[in-house]
């Protein structure tokens, strides 16, 4: 006579989520600049793209704390024609290193809401390009040019919202609100063969999403499938 299956045969044991991890973590964002401009351009365009990622340390399910980084496509600035200069851009990136706090004040086996503060270096690049006419006479050909400057570093505060949604016990996708304050100069930035003015102190508000690869750290052997027979 053949056995029969128990019911629940060949069915693994539901594993709990490890308490104590180690996580690498990629994100993508687009990310909004608020407020005015101290450089005496005006915005041209005031959105773009962020990415970056970032490696935290977790003791248990309800905090974490880690270091990340942050490439900030920082958008556009114009500068309006004068009596020598008929056009002038330029386009910025914020670069941010941070260390990272995140505290889950609720937070079950499969997901969680989240409090990050943040606080690191941050530094900004640019890249101009425009034209300008010679004040002689006679009158020349507009000349054009493009030039770069940087890196100026300062300071980056910040603060978010998220939720961390666990698709297993290895891989989690997480989705946040952030907003970080870029405490940086106006002065013209170094290397430029063009003036080249700081972008000042901004924020940015930023709406990301995240994938997070989790090493277990805790050391409790994994469940084990048992498989029962009847005779």
């Amino acid at each position: 006579m053949t056995p029969a299956a128990a019911p629940n045969a060949d069915k693994a044991e539901s594993k709990k989520p490890p308490e104590r991890t180690l996580s690498i973590e990629g994100n993508v964002a687009g990310a909004v600049r608020l407020g005015s401009l101290s450089s005496g351009y005006e915005s041209a365009s005031r959105s773009g793209l962020m990415y970056g990622g970032g490696l935290y340390f977790a003791p248990d399910r309800h905090w974490a704390i880690g270091l990340s980084y942050e490439y900030s496509l920082a958008t556009r600035e114009h500068l309006n024609p004068t009596s020598n200069v008929t056009i002038g851009n330029i386009d910025r990136t914020l670069q941010t290193v941070a260390l990272n706090l995140r505290a889950y004040p609720v937070r079950s086996d499969k997901i969680g809401l989240y409090v990050n503060l943040m606080a690191g270096a941050t530094w900004q690049t640019a890249d101009g390009t425009g034209a300008y006419v010679d004040n002689t006479f006679p009158a020349s050909p507009a000349k054009t040019y493009s030039t770069s400057g940087g890196p100026q570093t300062g300071l980056a505060l910040g603060a978010g919202v998220g939720m961390d949604l666990d698709l297993s016990n290895d891989v989690a996708m997480l989705t946040s609100v952030n907003f970080t304050q870029h405490r940086l100069s106006s002065d013209q930035l170094s290397g430029a063969t063009q003036p080249l003015p700081g972008i000042g102190s901004t924020s940015e508000l930023d709406f990301r999403v995240a994938f997070q690869y989790r090493f277990d750290l805790s050391g409790k052997s994994s469940a084990v499938q048992v498989t029962t027979a009847r005779r």
